[in-house]
Order: C-alpha cells, then structure tokens, then sequence
C-alpha cells in the first residue's frame, strides 16, 4: 500500500466513524491536501503547546519576525499545521 492509498483511507475511516457519506462531500469541491512530508517546530507557547510549519514557510515566518523586530515589533503564532490525526486526537484528550 502506497503512503497516499494508506492516507486516502485513514480519511475515508474518519469520513465513517464521523458520518459524512460521499454525497455529502460531493457538492463540496474539495480539494484533497496531503500532509507535508517535513514540518518544525518554530514557537512553542507559554502552556507547551507547539506550533509547527513547513521548511519553506518556517523560513518565511522568521524572515518576517526578524523583519517585525527590526520595527520593534514582536509577532506570536496563533496557529499553524495540524496533522489530519490532530482533531481525533485532541477529542480523545491526547492534546490540550
């Protein structure tokens, strides 16, 4: 099984166990976003939460808070990447 058939399905249990029928996604025109291959960690929170992005856009995000705090301005992260696996996750209390 190819790491997109494995995802397709892994989406597919969720759609399931969640109710959602291939009708009701149908007049969605949804686009299928696969997860990335790589994400790191760029800030953590005062409460540990982590807040991971891809390379290319931790690297876009530094450039811009060096470039805030350059004008003294200091940027936080208020969200970023969540796995498909998160939501589930944090449902069954695995996240805070």
């Amino acid at each position: 099984m190819t790491a997109a058939s494995a995802y397709l399905r892994r989406i597919e249990a969720a759609q399931a166990l969640l109710g959602i029928t291939p009708t009701m996604l149908a007049g969605r025109m949804l686009s299928l976003c696969f997860e990335p291959a790589e994400v790191v960690l760029v800030q953590r929170d005062a409460d540990g939460r982590e807040h991971r992005l891809t390379p290319a856009a931790a690297a876009a995000w530094e450039g811009l808070r060096e470039a805030a705090a350059a004008n003294g301005l200091v940027l936080h992260l208020v969200s970023a990447y969540r796995s498909f696996d998160f939501p589930a996750r944090q449902r069954d209390g695995l996240y805070p």
